[in-house]
């Protein structure tokens, strides 16, 4: 074997190294997150998880995988004491699509008009416009991750 050889064969050696360690990177982190609705219970409440739209999910450091709840609210209360956290998600109210929750917009729901799980009347948007529309038909205003978390009662 020539050294010109000899180097695009270690080349390649070296390439497949790395691209295995990323794979070791990859596999050490954040899961998918999977809710089988109507099986799984809230974390906090112990409640059956039926309606993605309502759900959410912690992820820390420590924990067997992903921490789920029926209700943002639930969640929120959970978040606030938890430790580590990597990731939290929510779901769109109305498409039922995941969203990073500190990406997310939320709107207060008017009790009489539509009611979360566990009472904390908190829906989250993926989208701005989505989130203004329905605020506006509960009479409450665009809330941020932040405020989001304040709204709860048991505050920040």
């Amino acid at each position: 074997m020539n050294r010109r050889a000899f180097l695009v064969l270690l080349a390649a050696a070296a390439g497949a190294g790395g691209l295995a360690l990323v794979g070791v990177g990859q596999s050490r982190g954040i899961p998918n997150l999977h809710i089988r609705l109507g099986e799984e219970k809230c974390k906090r409440c112990g409640m059956i998880i039926s309606r993605i739209n309502y759900a959410a999910a912690i992820y820390s450091e420590g924990n067997d995988g992903w921490q789920k709840y029926d209700d943002v609210g639930c969640m929120i209360n959970d978040y606030k004491v938890s430790t580590n956290v990597l990731a939290v998600k929510v779901f769109d109210f109305a498409t039922g699509e995941e969203v990073t929750a500190k990406e997310a917009y939320y709107a207060l729901a008017n009790l009489r008009k539509l009611r979360t799980p566990m009472g904390y009347n908190i829906i989250a948007f993926r989208g701005k416009s989505a989130a203004e529309a329905q605020a506006q038909e509960h009479d409450s205003p665009v809330l941020g991750w932040d405020q989001a978390l304040r709204s709860v009662p048991g505050g920040l």
